[in-house]
Formats: structure tokens, sequence, C-alpha cells
């Protein structure tokens, strides 16, 4: 994350940009991209359940969202209504592992 401003990002259960990342010949690609208007002086933050499968060390939330989850510990531990909440701004390979789950279950 090298001249990134991920690392400035905060965490928010109400964030106002999302990750998305893409591999390129180069290696991988990350962009932040705002998901509403950001005032100036305003942090800047992403919901790291949207990026994360699992934290290893999982962490109580103090973003003051309205919608706060109080405890962030990853994707996995969402439920399916949080997933399909948070979907459009979760990195793919989230979403794709947890479709690879289902498969494997209703395959069995």
């Amino acid at each position: 994350m090298k001249n990134s401003i991920g690392k400035y990002a905060a965490h928010s259960c109400n964030p106002n940009m999302k990750v998305e990342a893409q591999n390129s010949p180069k290696g991988l690609t990350v962009q932040y991209v705002a998901i509403k208007d950001i005032d100036p002086n305003t942090t800047l933050s992403f919901d790291y359940c949207t990026t994360e499968r699992r934290f290893a060390a999982p962490f109580e939330c103090c973003c003051g969202a309205e919608n706060c989850r109080i405890r962030i510990d990853g994707w996995e531990t969402l439920p399916p209504a949080q997933k399909d909440l948070l979907s459009v701004n979760a990195l793919p390979y989230l979403k794709e592992e947890d479709d690879n789950i289902i498969i494997d279950k209703t395959t069995k």
C-alpha cells in the first residue's frame, strides 16, 4: 500500500468509499472509489469487512454510524442479509468464495 490513501482511511459501517482491486500485468491494482459525496476535511473511510474474509485481530467499532455493527471481524462472519446489503461494495473474491461454498453444500 505504498503511496496509497488506503493507509489513511478508517473503517466505517457507513463508509464514503469502496475498494476496487484488479490483477494487471504489473501486479494488483487497488483503487479507492467514492460511493457518496465527500466534503473537505471528512475522514475517508471504507467498510473493512468488504475487503477481508476474516481478521486475525477483530476489533470493536467506534464509527458511531446508526448502522454500526459494533464488532468487526470480517466478511465470513456477516449474516446473509448484511452481505446482501454490502455486496455492491465488496471485493469480488469474497462473493465468489461464498458462491463456491453454496455450490459445495448443494452438491453434497
